[in-house]
């Protein structure tokens, strides 16, 4: 006799063919894979997810999102996806994995394997995660910060119809386009992150596609051409008229389509991710692309560490130094301890990392995120 399971699914309403459409899901349960249990939310783009007792198969095209995580802290492997994708790894009374596929990149298929070890530590950096797409042996994460090798299980093949092994499939859910409060620049709240996934199922609005729960200049941009697109002063600010119109685009319904789950055994339920503390707005600052595409710690040297230098220079909570090297108009190409200290203050502010945790002063794939949200994508 099968028994029905639900998963916790975070999406935007972008219109998805459903695998399947007979059972209801609700928010706030996992799933087993194997012995042990995961907590999933996703984007509705997600073309597919397939679980059964050995791994966790997504396909996920561009501007798609999903977060998984391990109550029981067991570290997880994410195979055949680029390591600049993998935008969280923390580890905390959870073990948590966020992957996030850029506008305009080509479709990812994702196997997430769970180990045998469990994770240690806290932090934005990835101490929990091995990327299957590292060209390491060991299996171990080229994220940037981390080291920690855990098994890589073979991917399997997907299957819609469970047999002998029980299998999951997954359609996403809807989510609510319905804002109760105004948004502004500096506004940091799960509200932020449901106004970021509606805005990047349009790549022509939010090209950045960057989910972050922070409302930085990316979003401001994104609101405006929203705003732009649909008749509305472009303030870049969400109030009234804007969110009434986000109802009406993305619909205010809030419905739950069907999914089917099938699992043998009853998962538990799960939690959200805490949402860090609105931090202030940093000052404008002109130095180019906030992009980064490749992760910087002690020792880096080159044109990427004076733009970061600057960037965190531009934010007096953040600054390299007040005078001498590396202080506003001194900046280096080298990162050395005082280019550490700033950056472990900035992952402080925007609640990525904090002193002891894996990762703290290492400019790894959150913190690159953030740093493109708070800073802009361009000047």
């Amino acid at each position: 006799m099968h028994k029905y399971i639900y998963l916790a699914l975070v999406v935007t309403i972008f219109p998805l063919v459903a695998l399947a459409g007979s059972n209801d899901v609700s928010l706030g349960d996992g799933v087993n894979i194997g012995p042990y249990d995961l907590i999933i939310r996703g984007t509705t783009n997600i073309e597919s997810i397939v679980a059964d007792t050995a791994s966790l198969t997504v396909t996920m095209p561009a501007s798609s999102f999903i977060h998984i995580e391990s109550p029981s802290r067991h570290t997880m492997s994410a195979a055949g996806v680029d390591t600049s994708y993998i935008t969280q790894q923390q580890c905390g009374n959870s073990n948590a994995l966020e992957i996030t596929v850029p506008a305009g990149a080509s479709t990812q298929t994702v196997t997430i394997g769970v180990g045998v070890d469990t994770c240690t530590g806290r932090g934005g950096g990835g101490s929990a995660v091995s990327s299957g797409s590292s060209s390491a042996s060991s299996g171990a994460s080229s994220s940037g910060n981390s080291t920690v090798s855990t098994p890589t299980p073979t991917p399997t093949t997907v299957a819609v119809v469970p047999t002998a092994t029980p299998s999951v499939v997954i359609s996403p859910i809807r989510i609510q386009a319905t804002f109760s409060a105004d948004l502004s620049k500096g506004t940091t709240n799960s509200d932020v992150t449901r106004l970021q996934q509606l805005l990047a199922s349009d790549k022509s609005i939010y090209p950045e596609g960057l989910v972050t729960g922070y409302f930085g200049p990316a979003t401001e941009r994104a609101v405006k051409r929203f705003q732009a697109k649909y008749g509305i002063d472009q303030v870049g600010r969400v109030g009234p008229a804007t969110r009434a119109k986000l109802g009406v685009v993305f619909g205010t319904s809030g419905a739950t389509p069907a999914v089917s789950v099938t699992s043998a055994t009853p998962a538990i339920p799960g939690t959200a991710p805490a949402v860090p503390a609105t931090p202030a707005t940093p000052a404008t600052v002109t130095t180019g692309s906030a992009v980064f595409t490749q992760n910087m710690s002690v020792g880096a040297t080159g044109d990427d560490v004076t733009r970061l230098q600057k960037f965190l220079n531009s934010d007096a909570d953040t600054k390299i130094a007040d005078e001498g090297v590396g202080s506003p108009g001194n900046e280096t190409t080298m990162f050395g301890s005082l280019t550490e200290g700033a950056v472990q203050r900035f992952q402080v502010k925007y609640n990525i990392a904090k002193e002891g945790d894996s990762g703290y002063g290492t400019v790894g794939p959150m913190t690159r995120a953030m740093l493109q949200e708070v800073f802009g994508a361009t000047r």
